[in-house]
C-alpha cells in the first residue's frame, strides 16, 4: 500500500496546491444529514406513485442506502426496503444486459443487513447462465458496436460500454460475498479485465465510452472522453473494492486502476470544482455538469476514507468538487445541471435533473459525512 500511495503521490504540486489552498469548510453532520433527506425526498416525490426498477433507479437507491449506512437513519433503509419489496426482489428481463441487473446491488445490500435467501434468489438464478454461455448476440446485451451478430462471451462483448462497469461488476462481488462461492469472483476477473483492455487508454488514464469512439475526436483533435462515462467506472471501482475480499489475488489490480484513474480525472477539474461533459476539452461544452462531478467527488472521498488515496492530496479536490456541487443544488433537494441519459459529451442546462445523479450526490454526501464534525 505504501508503494502504491507514493506512486500516486507523484501528481504535480502545481495541480494540488491551489486546490488545497481553496479547501472549503466542512458542514456539520446534522446539516449534511438534512441535505441527504432533502435530496432523497425530492426524488421520491418526483417518482410519484410508481418507482421504476431500472438502472437509473438502481443507482439512486445505492445512494439512498449509502445515506443509511452513514447516518444510521431508518428513513433511508425503509425507503429502499419498501422499493425492493414492491419490485419483488427481481431484476429486469435481460440477464446479460448490465443495466438490467444494476438494481440487484440494492437487494444485496439489504440482504447484507438482514440475510434472507429470498432477497437474492432471483439474481442468483439470473446469473446462472453466465457460467455456461459461450456466445452472446446483439439482442442479449444491446451491443451496437460493429462486429459479428454473435460474438464470444467475453468482457468486451458483454460489457461493451464503460457504464456497464458500474452496473454489473458490484453485483458479482456482492453475490460472492453473500454466498461464499468463488466462481463469481473468477467470472468477474475474466469479464472485467477484458472490458478494461478494450476501453481503457493507459497513456491518458481514462476510458473511452465504447468502441464507436476509438477513432472520433473533439473539435481540437483529442480523444473523446465522456465525463460521466469515466465517473461510472470510477464509482464502480469503489463498489467493487468495498465487497472484494482483501485476500483476493487481483485486488491490487483494481486498486491500481482506481488510483491511475484518479490521476487522469484530476487533471481536468475546473476552477469551480466541477468537471464538464468533455473531460479533456471542457471548452467544447463549457456548461458545468453534476453527474460526472458527483461520481468523481464520491470516488475521491471514498479513496481517502479507505486509505486508497493520500488525504493530503485527494481531500482538497474532493471538497472543492463538493462546494461546486452545492451551486447546482436547489433548496428543495433537486440537483440541477445533470446531463440526461446519453453516451457522449453534450450541452447541459440548469433545469436538468435525473434520479441517477441524485443517487450519485448521495454517495458523495455519505462519504463526506464521515469527515464532518457532529457539532460546532
Amino acid at each position: 500500500m505504501k508503494t502504491s500511495l507514493l506512486r500516486w503521490g507523484c501528481l504535480t504540486l502545481a495541480l494540488l496546491l491551489p486546490l488545497r489552498a481553496a479547501e472549503p469548510a466542512l458542514p456539520e453532520r446534522a446539516e449534511l444529514a438534512a441535505l441527504m433527506r432533502r435530496v432523497t425526498d425530492y426524488q421520491m416525490q418526483a417518482f410519484g406513485s410508481k418507482i421504476p426498477s431500472d438502472w437509473k433507479t438502481g443507482t439512486f437507491l445505492t445512494g439512498v442506502l449509502a445515506a443509511h449506512h452513514a447516518t444510521g437513519e431508518a428513513h433511508f433503509h425503509d425507503l429502499a426496503l419498501a422499493w425492493a419489496e414492491k419490485a419483488k426482489w427481481k431484476v429486469a428481463s435481460m440477464p446479460y444486459f448490465a443495466d438490467d441487473i444494476c438494481v440487484a446491488q440494492t437487494y444485496l445490500e439489504l440482504n447484507a443487513i438482514k440475510a434472507d435467501p429470498h432477497r437474492i434468489a432471483n439474481i442468483q438464478a439470473t446469473l446462472a447462465g453466465y457460467f455456461t454461455k459461450k456466445m452472446i448476440g446483439f439482442h442479449d446485451c444491446k451491443n451496437i458496436t460493429s462486429g459479428e451478430p454473435q460474438r464470444p462471451f467475453i468482457g468486451r462483448n458483454l460489457w461493451w460500454w464503460c457504464d456497464a462497469l458500474y452496473m454489473a461488476p458490484p453485483v458479482l462481488t456482492g453475490v460472492a460475498q453473500a454466498t461464499g462461492d468463488p466462481r463469481y469472483l473468477e467470472l468477474l476477473h475474466q469479464l472485467y479485465w477484458d472490458a478494461v483492455a478494450n476501453l481503457y487508454v493507459p497513456a491518458d488514464k481514462l476510458f473511452f465510452r465504447d468502441a464507436r469512439f476509438f477513432k472520433k475526436h473533439t473539435p481540437s483533435g483529442k480523444n473523446v472522453y465522456w465525463s460521466r462515462g469515466n465517473g461510472w467506472v470510477y464509482a464502480g471501482l469503489v463498489r467493487i473494492l468495498d465487497t472484494l475480499p482483501s485476500s483476493d489475488p487481483r485486488r491490487g489490480d483494481y486498486l491500481k486502476l482506481f488510483q491511475d484513474l484518479t490521476e487522469g480525472i484530476l487533471k481536468y477539474q475546473g476552477e469551480d470544482g466541477l468537471w464538464r461533459t468533455s473531460l479533456n476539452e471542457p471548452t467544447w461544452y463549457p456548461e458545468k455538469e453534476s453527474s460526472g462531478t458527483s461520481f468523481f467527488c464520491y470516488g475521491l472521498l471514498a479513496g481517502v476514507n479507505r486509505g486508497w488515496l493520500p488525504k493530503e492530496q485527494a481531500l482538497a479536490p474532493a471538497l472543492k468538487a463538493w462546494a461546486g456541487l452545492q451551486t447546482c443544488l436547489s433548496p428543495d433537494g433537486k440537483l440541477g445541471y445533470a446531463q440526461g441519459v446519453d453516451f457522449k459529451p453534450g450541452p447541459v442546462s440548469a433545469t436538468q435533473s435525473i434520479d441517477y445523479t441524485q443517487g450519485a450526490l448521495l454517495l458523495a454526501a455519505a462519504e463526506l459525512y464521515k469527515f464532518c464534525p457532529s457539532k460546532p
